[in-house]
């Protein structure tokens, strides 16, 4: 969801963001927070947190837009597009403007600690607008913030799409093939996906709930624009967007990609040369990746030749 701050944009005097805003939408709304400020701290127009790269940003935008690296094979690199120059273009020139905060992982330690939770500007008060989970309230709540916050669904290429990537379920249950019990497993089963538990579910649990007939509020705002996303299995997050590549390529390519992107923030490069190299030098690293890659075994349990 899109979440925003509403005081922020009753004090500057900016609109809303709406249903089936578009990304260029989003960045138009960010953009007239710039050089906002509450005493000394500056306030951005859009923040996301929990990212470890410059990189990661733009490829999570870009995963919004059903764009990826590579082709689905795994095998040829596709960031030399125009899709993904106007990524590319857009979340730069937000860097540079100060609409975005460059703010990320440090070293890119591979875990979230507690002073990336932290860096999460919407919940200080210091972002107009993010793209969260529900977690986002949790983090409201356990900060004690008193921000006056709304929810619309998330911006689209178009503007007319409402498909996003961003799901999962949890728990799954399941009765073993062979349980000698399977009777009293049923029964519990039965329980936890009755309206009994839902009922109980929307007092206890901070998550969503899959029966729609119990949709709960947080402080007073209904979490029913949740449930309007369509979610697509096409679109994962991370490696699971495209598992064929090798693990190894991705951390590679997200190096490259930061050491290009900090030429185009130093004004080194411009978008097109920086993805025209990164189409290059990607591809290079993808190939390696291959070869470095154990063959497949055969059927029969034998390696492949």
């Amino acid at each position: 969801m899109l979440f925003y701050n509403k005081g922020l944009f009753d004090q500057y005097k900016v609109s809303y963001p709406t249903e089936g805003m578009t990304w260029d939408a989003l960045f138009e709304l960010a953009g007239k927070f710039r050089g906002a400020k509450n005493g000394k701290d500056q306030i951005y127009g859009f923040h996301q947190p929990f990212k470890m790269s410059k990189f990661s940003m733009i490829q999570s935008m870009g995963w919004d837009m059903g764009l990826n690296v590579t082709d689905a094979k795994g095998r040829t690199v596709t960031i030399d597009t125009e899709a993904w120059q106007k990524v590319f273009s857009q979340i730069t020139e937000a860097w540079k403007n100060g609409s975005m905060p460059v703010i990320v992982g440090k070293n890119n330690k591979g875990r979230w600690d507690k002073e990336d939770v932290d860096s999460d500007l919407f919940s200080q008060g210091r972002a107009a607008m993010t793209i969260s989970s529900p977690w986002q309230i949790d983090q409201l709540q356990q900060s004690g913030s008193k921000i006056d916050w709304q929810i619309v669904r998330p911006p689209s290429t178009d503007g007319s799409s409402s498909w996003q990537r961003g799901f999962n379920l949890h728990p799954v249950f399941a009765i073993g093939a062979g349980s000698d019990q399977a009777d009293k497993a049923w029964k519990v089963v039965r329980y936890f996906n009755s309206p009994e538990a839902a009922k109980v579910e929307t007092k206890t649990s901070k998550e969503l709930i899959t029966r729609l007939g119990f949709v709960n509020t947080v402080d007073g705002r209904s979490m029913e624009p949740f449930y309007q996303v369509k979610y697509d299995d096409r679109l994962g997050a991370g490696m699971e967007m495209n598992p064929n590549p090798p693990s190894s390529f991705y951390e590679e390519f997200d190096k490259k990609a930061d050491e290009q992107l900090e030429l185009i923030l130093a004004g080194r490069t411009t978008v097109r040369q920086a993805l025209q190299q990164l189409q290059k030098q990607g591809q290079q690293t993808l190939d390696t990746a291959w070869l470095a890659e154990p063959p497949e075994p055969e059927e029969g349990g034998g390696a492949a030749k």
